[in-house]
């Protein structure tokens, strides 16, 4: 849509004037450069039509002077005064190695969901997520959104002021009809609300598949990974599956990689491998094309007792990790890895809850297809996922679609400089 502009100032010299706009964005935003008509300028008191006159000739010179913290922007000159575009990207905000994973603000409850047979997950609400997004889902109801509670989903498409879908297909045994439900999100960042968990777009992070498998809550995907620049590690997401939908929209962390197959731990159903996909695999970054990795600073589970309930369409499940020496807060993005005796636990990825939460004692809401209890004599870790080495200054153009919150925060100022009218 087009932006709103202001006259902030005009500066005249002997033969040209300077004008100084603020272009305060909304709604969505269009690749390639939302909207600048400069024949429509709003005016303060005291300014005169004149100073919004556009120029006879050609414009001489033209910026963007500042933008919102976290984003940078170009002035595309257009044909006409009236479709001139303002092409705005996302640039690689400070957020050191290591910046661990948090939440956003918790939303309102939303007030009906759907959750469908392919693994879609819809919610509607009057404030849906930004498109793109990664959430983690909580306070569904029963009967309806409770074995969500702790999935954490990337947001696919945004109905503005309407709904948001999720998709998350390996719970997709417990689908269900349409209903009331309460299910409440909070979005994934890295140090605040400007470095958002996002897809990858730098070259290698985001690769073909041509087949998926689930064995013994194993994954391995066959793809091209050229110079196995998706690694070891890394967090990533499947999108795109038509014959092996189970895995797909799940979060996993590469357990190992070559040049033609990924493997991971994933809490899902058996599948039996699939071919023709056309899907793709793609890391999990933060601004710079930063790839999600789990902090070194990893809490062993030493001959802990890890203990897990099933969840059902009335029961979330939980998972406890005790004794388990630690100090993560409450909200802490964490995943489960390298138990022997509770393997089908490894690659639980979610937020530690407050309950049960001690220096010895780590609780989980969460995703489980049976209940688990593995003794006293279990061995792994608990790694917190955190940020990795960037790959880019700039992320990138943003995606055509609702406008991030920090860019709705802030205003561009645009300078333009051309001859003056002559009377």
């Amino acid at each position: 849509m087009s932006l709103a502009l202001t006259l902030q100032v005009v500066r005249r010299e002997l033969r040209n004037k300077r004008s100084y706009l603020i272009a305060t964005p909304s709604g969505n935003y269009t690749q390639g450069g939302d909207t600048v008509n400069l024949n429509n300028i709003t005016l303060a008191i005291g300014q005169s039509t004149a100073d919004a006159v556009g120029y006879p000739g050609v414009l001489e010179n033209y910026e963007v002077v500042s933008a919102p913290p976290g984003f940078s922007a170009q002035l595309n000159k257009g044909s006409l005064l009236t479709n001139w575009g303002l092409q705005v990207f996302q640039n690689a905000t400070e957020a050191p190695i290591g910046t661990p994973i948090t939440l956003g603000p918790l939303s309102a409850a939303g007030t009906q969901s759907v959750y469908t047979t392919n693994g879609v997950l819809t919610v509607s609400t009057t404030t849906p997520p930004p498109l793109g997004s990664f959430v983690l889902l909580t306070n569904g109801a029963t009967n309806f959104g409770i074995f969500l509670n702790g999935v954490i989903g990337y947001v696919a498409s945004v109905v503005a002021g309407t709904s948001f879908t999720v998709n998350y297909g390996s719970a997709k045994a417990l689908h269900y009809a349409v209903g009331t439900d309460t299910i409440k999100w909070q979005q994934l960042f890295a140090g605040n609300t400007l470095n958002p968990i996002a897809l990858g777009t730098a070259s290698g992070q985001s690769i073909a598949v041509s087949a998926v498998a689930v064995a013994s809550n194993v994954l391995t995907v066959t793809c091209t990974n050229t110079g196995t620049s998706v690694g070891v590690g890394n967090f990533f997401i499947l999108q795109g599956l038509a014959a092996g939908e189970v895995p797909q929209g799940v979060v996993c962390q590469v357990l190992t990689a070559s040049t033609t197959s990924i493997t991971a731990n994933i809490i899902c159903p058996n599948l039996s491998a699939t071919s023709g996909e056309t899907a793709t695999l793609t890391v999990l970054v933060t601004n710079g094309n930063a790839p999600i990795q789990a902090s070194q600073d990893s809490f062993g589970i030493n001959g802990s007792t890890v203990a897990a309930t099933a969840r059902s369409a009335t029961a979330a499940g939980a998972i406890t990790v005790l004794p388990c020496l630690q100090t993560l807060p409450p909200g802490s993005i964490s995943v489960i890895q390298g138990l022997t005796h509770g393997s089908a636990l490894n690659g639980f990825l979610s937020a530690v809850l407050t309950t049960g939460l001690t220096s010895t004692n780590l609780e989980f809401s969460g995703y489980i297809e049976t209940a688990v209890t593995t003794g006293t004599a279990d061995l792994g870790a608990v790694g917190l996922l955190a940020t990795g080495m960037p790959v880019d200054t700039i992320t990138g153009e943003l995606p055509t679609g609702p406008y991030p919150a920090g860019a709705l925060a802030g205003t561009f100022v645009l300078m333009i400089e051309g001859p003056k009218l002559r009377c």
